[in-house]
């Protein structure tokens, strides 16, 4: 009998000591770790760049610096040639002859700038738009001056050449878009670098 009950005892010290042993509490006590729950951290959100806007462009004012560089306003400026105004320009021209590549280059908004010494156009050059439909205009004018022209391919485009020595309305220049015309062909080539 005493061992019945010493197995007795035995049995409620092991089912006591069961109940005693943690299940949950300190996990550092029991020796075992129980996994925390995941910790989500919340994610800033990604900037949204702002849109960089451009300037518009100013418009390009057409007149006798614009169509120029810088270094050739100030050659020009200190050359002591006063400029013929292009009004009175373009009113001589027009009070002499009913049409000409000038009166065509004023009406689409261009400008032709003259200097003068003494009585005599020294320099002269000048710009205007063009619409592709008025090539054969402009052709047609400039071939129609009497002054033998000569035609050669320049630039992308056409280059009338003036044969008579001494013009300074020697040379015009047609290319898509645009209209020249200068006594040289350095200033030919720095306008069309410098009118957009």
């Amino acid at each position: 009998m005493r061992a019945i009950h010493s197995a007795l005892g035995l049995a409620v010290v092991a089912i006591l000591l069961a109940g005693c042993t943690p299940t949950g509490g300190d996990p550092a006590a029991s020796g075992s770790s129980t996994p925390k729950p995941t910790e989500t951290v919340a994610s800033s959100p990604t900037p949204t760049p702002t849109p960089t806007v451009a300037p518009e462009p100013e418009p390009f004012v057409i007149d006798c610096q614009s169509i120029i560089p810088p270094s050739r306003r100030d050659w020009v400026n200190s050359s002591g040639w006063p400029l013929f105004a292009p009004e009175e320009f373009f009113a001589k021209v027009r009070s002499e002859v009913s049409a000409s590549p000038y009166i065509l280059m004023q009406d689409n908004g261009g400008i032709v700038c003259p200097y003068t010494a003494g009585f005599e156009v020294t320099l002269a050059y000048g710009y205007a738009p063009l619409a592709d439909s008025q090539v054969a205009e402009a052709d047609a004018l400039i071939q129609g001056m009497g002054d033998m022209h000569t035609t050669s391919s320049y630039a992308g485009g056409t280059l009338y050449t003036s044969g008579i020595e001494g013009n300074a309305f020697q040379l015009f220049l047609i290319v898509p878009g645009r209209m020249f015309v200068s006594t040289t062909l350095e200033i030919l080539d720095e306008m069309v670098a410098t009118v957009p």
